[in-house]
């Protein structure tokens, strides 16, 4: 603006509105210089979808205060401009292109289809014999698109990680529709190790969503209601866990009971116990501030917890500091003793 002014004048539409920063613009111009570039971006027909009051705000703050209100009027709202210009006065700047004279250099990889011995192999290799084959084998035709397919997730995958790592990593960038929707029918899955690993998962994608939640707790109530009960505990675990299941809506919360059955949610002593979902329940009452049953009260103090290891929020932990001792103080002292030595924790 001050060494090349020639230039820009040149082609101040084209510095203003894609090149120069416009307070900076403005803030080298006069306020007469700068009414008279406003009137010529107002001209610009091809400047019509830029062309704002938001946009040239600074060079009317050039102008005097007396000046301005007249000014906005005859510009933005009586539109009195004459002599409008449609097309650009001058050849826009184009990017460079890359002239290759010489492509003798250039070659392509010879293409190989593997045969259908290689696509088993490494289908049960990393996938688990008959895993997926009805996916990888369903167009036995096409076995480079199979190959493909099993060597992209099989990079994915290191063999030396957990069948849960694996899952995870395959998942990864996935979101919880699309995970939900792979993995819903779970019964597929012939071994209680393979469906809690899906069951996980899922609970991981769903990010403690509350209807992201619903909706894998009604697949679990309708379908899985009966599967073992370590499994169902390590699930409501680790919607504790990484969901915040304290947290969730009433109906929500009552698919999470639903499904926690016989693994000590209510207090009893079970085998196994879900230290985790009891502690999620004794937490909602405490928030809710609502009376707890002896019995879950019992199984509380079996399982007793400050609470520590979970993600309260401030307001969380304020609650839980001033309800809970109270809870314990007439049931256990030892317990309440502990939890004064774990205040300032909570």
């Amino acid at each position: 603006m001050k060494n090349y002014r020639i230039r820009f004048d040149a082609k101040s539409e084209l510095y203003v509105a894609y090149v120069l920063y416009m307070k900076t613009i403005a803030a080298n111009l006069t306020g007469e210089q700068a009414k008279e570039l406003v009137l010529k971006l107002a001209r610009a027909e091809y400047l019509e979808n830029w062309f704002t009051y938001k946009k040239v705000e600074p060079l009317i703050k050039r102008l005097k205060s007396e000046e301005r209100s007249s000014f906005k009027k005859q510009v933005f709202v009586d539109k009195a401009i004459d002599c409008k210009v449609k097309d650009w006065p001058y050849p826009l700047p184009k990017p460079l292109v890359l002239k290759v004279e010489d492509k003798a250099h250039v070659f392509k990889d010879i293409q190989r289809e593997p045969c259908k011995y290689e696509i088993e192999y490494l289908t049960n290799h990393y996938f688990g014999a008959g895993m997926l084959k009805p996916q990888v084998m369903e167009k036995c035709d096409l076995f480079a698109h199979e190959y493909n397919l099993v060597c992209d997730y099989a990079a994915t995958c290191d063999p030396w990680k957990s069948p849960l790592n694996q899952l995870f990593n395959r998942y990864r960038f996935i979101g919880f529709e699309q995970t939900f929707v792979h993995n819903k029918n779970l019964l597929a899955e012939s071994t209680t190790e393979g469906r809690l690993n899906i069951m996980l998962v899922l609970v991981s994608k769903s990010g403690g969503v509350p209807e992201q939640v619903e909706k894998f707790l009604k697949l679990m109530v309708e379908r899985h209601k009966n599967e073992p009960t370590t499994l169902r505990a390590a699930v409501i675990r680790s919607l504790v866990k990484r969901g915040s299941a304290w947290r969730l809506p009433e109906n929500v919360w009552s698919l999470v009971l639903q499904f926690g059955v016989d693994i000590g949610l209510d207090g009893a002593e079970t085998d196994p116990t879900c230290r985790e979902g009891l502690h999620a329940v004794v937490l909602r009452h405490l928030l809710a501030d609502v009376q707890i049953s002896p019995a879950l009260l019992t199984g509380f103090l079996r399982q007793f917890s400050t609470f520590t290891e979970y993600k309260l929020n401030l307001e969380e932990k304020k609650l839980v500091a001033k309800r809970l001792p109270p809870l314990i103080l007439s049931s256990d002292a030892n317990a309440f003793l502990t939890h004064l030595s774990n205040i300032k924790l909570i």
